[in-house]
Formats: structure tokens, sequence, C-alpha cells
């Protein structure tokens, strides 16, 4: 029997998805200056989470899939991808509302992230990554983890797939759970022969190389001025399409 199997998640998995994030990056060091533990109570950030987590079960062309371990029935990792549609005018009309009101939101200075986040330590990171994803991804010709969202009047049907989201469990670290989450979009991307974009933690960093990635830019912000010892970093990596079964 296989140690893990991967799955698609419904609904009733969002609580371990939660759980699997807060594991993930526990210890993540740009993350303590984003959502400061002592500023964003855990039950708030639990509630984005699954908030955030049920939209995305609910969004057309998005598919999340949870890797349970075999034995226990644990979920020891989830990711996130997302696939082209075109959407319907209702889906569209509706897209449109919510962009709306996250506008409204914003000018009434509330921010998408949790109650008690630096705010301008997350726009300085979340934003400076969809720049270098605008400068990065050629969105017709490349898979991409954590892209961002598909324009209303690019989605096209010769559109491909993307990852929006990798984590598994500190219990599950280690043991081959990202890699094997990540093997059917990536075996598809190598059939395809397309590139793929991904966004790295340093925890995560080396996995990636490991795949086949490669470095080709970094997000690096100061964030002396809340404390910080070095950089919050991510790193902006790239992999080639390979040779199936090479």
């Amino acid at each position: 029997m296989a140690p893990f199997i991967v799955s698609p998640a419904s609904v009733d998995d969002v609580p371990d998805m939660v759980q699997v994030y807060n594991s993930a990056f526990e210890h993540n060091y740009f993350s303590s200056f984003t959502f400061p533990k002592e500023k964003v109570p855990q039950d708030i950030k639990n509630e984005w989470l699954a908030e955030k987590y049920t939209a995305a079960l609910r969004t057309p062309g998005m598919e999340t899939f949870v890797c349970r371990d075999n034995i226990s029935g644990e979920v020891a990792g989830f990711a996130r991808w997302g696939y082209p549609v075109v959407l319907t005018d209702a889906q569209k009309e509706e897209k449109r509302t919510r962009d709306a009101e996250a506008k409204q939101k914003r000018k009434k200075g509330i921010a998408p992230y949790p109650l008690g986040s630096n705010v301008e330590c997350c726009d300085a990171k979340f934003l400076g990554l969809e720049k270098f994803r605008d400068k990065h991804v050629d969105y017709e010709d490349m898979y991409g983890m954590k892209p961002r969202p598909l324009s209303l009047n690019t989605i096209r049907t010769d559109e491909h797939p993307v990852v929006y989201f990798l984590g598994v469990h500190q219990k599950y670290q280690g043991k081959g759970v990202g890699t094997l989450l990540l093997k059917n979009g990536l075996n598809l991307a190598d059939a395809q022969g397309r590139k793929t974009y991904i966004e790295a933690t340093d925890a995560g960093r080396r996995l990636y190389l490991k795949l086949g990635w490669e470095e080709i830019d970094v997000l690096r912000i100061d964030i002396q001025r809340w404390g910080g010892s070095k950089p919050g970093t991510n790193y902006i990596m790239m992999r080639d399409p390979q040779t199936l079964g090479a």
C-alpha cells in the first residue's frame, strides 16, 4: 500500500488545510512580520484562512488536492491548482462585483488580511510578488505557482493550469509529500513543453531546485523597521520543461 494518497479536497477538509498551513509556516521568518503572532489572534487567522480556502473550492477553474497519510488518514499537505476556464456571463458579473467590493474596502482602509496584520509589510510582500509575476510570467505559454488572478478579458481555452499554493505539515516534511502533490502538474507541463513559475520560501527552495526550477530573481524587503535582523525574502524561480522519464 502506498504511504500517501492524493485526492480532490472538499469543504470538510478545510479545517485540516488550515492546520497544515499553520504548521508549514510556523517558523517562516517573513510571515512572522506580515502576520505577527502577538497581534494576529490565532482564531482570527484561522477564520481568515478557512474563508479563503472555502472560497477557492467554489471558484470555477480552481482545484485543491489533499495528500493523506494512508494509515492514519491525516492530511499531510495540500496544493491548489488553477485551470483555464471560460467564465459564463453570470460568473463574470460575480467576479466584477467581488473586485469592486474589494476596491471599496481598500478605500475605506480595510485590507485583505486578517485583523492585526502588518498591512504595510503585507503589501510590500504580496504586491511586490505581483510585480515579479508581471515581469516574468508568460501566461499563455507557462505554468506557474501563485500567479496573478486570470483577467476576465484574457481567459482562454488554450491557457494553462497554475499552482496557487503548496504546503506540507511539519510532521510529514521530507517524506515526499510536496513532490507527490506537484508530480501530476509537472508531468503535464513537461508533456506540453511548458515552463513553470514559482515563488519559493527559504524552506521550499531546496525542493524546487531538486525538481528542476532555477532562481531568476528575488524579492527582498527591508524589515528592520519592524524589528527584523535580515530582509524578508522570496525566491522567484522558473522551470523549463523536462524530458519525460529523465
